[in-house]
């Protein structure tokens, strides 16, 4: 019998209860892929938190090979192609709420396809310079030079307040 697998811990995949698992796993994902919520899979099989039956999907799309993860996003799409055709004429006539829906579909659909992913950002110094392409001597002495600037200019501050530049008098 083969152990580890899709089982816990090193668990016999093949046991009853694995195998009781994996099934409620492709149960969920395939209530998931007929349109229903995770709440009504979390209803039908039995869980008291809509968070089960959504781990249980994520799990079962895990397991499942990409072709299948695949077929899913493109019945997502599918659905979203539908209900963006349904509210599409009404929001060019300036409909409120059939742009409000198109624009929540224009959402899913970049969300499903990942076009929302963050900007990549270069770490920078203070100067703008790339700080990934410093060597760690380079690093090093930049700090200790943004440290002592750090500590000349508190140094100043403490000066001009002890002879009180800065201050205005007798506007209490």
């Amino acid at each position: 019998m083969k152990k580890g697998g899709w089982g816990r811990g090193g668990k016999d995949s093949t046991s009853p209860a694995a195998m009781e698992h994996f099934q409620r796993e492709m149960q969920a994902l395939n209530m998931r892929i007929a349109g229903k919520s995770y709440q009504e899979i979390g209803e039908a099989l039995g869980y008291a938190h809509d968070n089960s039956s959504r781990r249980l999907v994520l799990k079962a799309m895990r397991i499942i090979k990409a072709d299948k993860v695949k077929h899913v996003r493109m019945m997502e799409l599918a659905r979203l192609d539908m209900l963006m055709g349904a509210a599409w004429d009404s929001a060019m006539e300036g409909h409120l709420g059939a742009i409000q829906a198109v624009l929540k579909v224009m959402q899913q659909r970049a969300k499903l396809l990942g076009l929302d992913a963050p900007l990549k950002v270069a770490k920078t110094d203070t100067k703008g310079r790339d700080i990934v392409t410093m060597s760690d001597e380079e690093r090093a002495k930049r700090i200790e030079q943004l440290l002592t600037e750090a500590q000349h200019k508190r140094e100043k501050e403490r000066v001009q307040e002890a002879i009180g530049v800065g201050h205005s008098f007798g506007n209490n």
